[in-house]
């Protein structure tokens, strides 16, 4: 028998609620936040007003990029560009080599638990940095 661990709901929203508020200091830079489990599936999704559809599907594919990868999505871009790669040479249409996307580890063996994928703000570096507080939230 296997035990798998697993985000819990509590954890998940309490991220969700994290990045929200954070996000939510600057109206005007609408943003799009995701989170997905290991396997690359939603467990947690929200945008807000006046997010255009561009980053609300980035966000997605940044966390599940981070998630399939088992890297955060700036450094599976950066290792493309070294091997002078490109995401079409997986055969994934939802992977993506742009910031913004962390993978979600369980720190006392490295489990990977999932992945968070911000997208929408004024450079990847600070979509990056949106996620990163989520994960601080989830209390691992």
């Amino acid at each position: 028998m296997y035990d798998r661990p697993a985000l819990s709901l509590s954890q998940v929203q309490a991220a969700m609620n994290t990045m929200i508020a954070q996000a939510s200091e600057n109206p005007g830079q609408p943003v799009a936040i995701a989170m997905v489990d290991e396997a690359g599936d939603i467990i947690g999704y929200a945008r807000m007003d006046n997010c255009r559809k561009f980053p609300q599907r980035l966000a997605i594919k940044k966390a599940y990029t981070a998630a399939l990868r088992g890297v955060d999505s700036q450094a599976f871009a950066d290792q493309l560009k070294s091997q002078s790669r490109t995401v079409l040479d997986f055969g994934d249409p939802n992977l993506v080599a742009v910031g913004g996307g962390i993978v979600v580890r369980r720190p006392s063996d490295g489990t990977i638990l999932g992945g968070i994928g911000v997208s929408g703000l004024p450079g990847a570096h600070l979509d990056e940095a949106l996620a990163r507080a989520g994960l601080d939230a989830l209390g691992l």
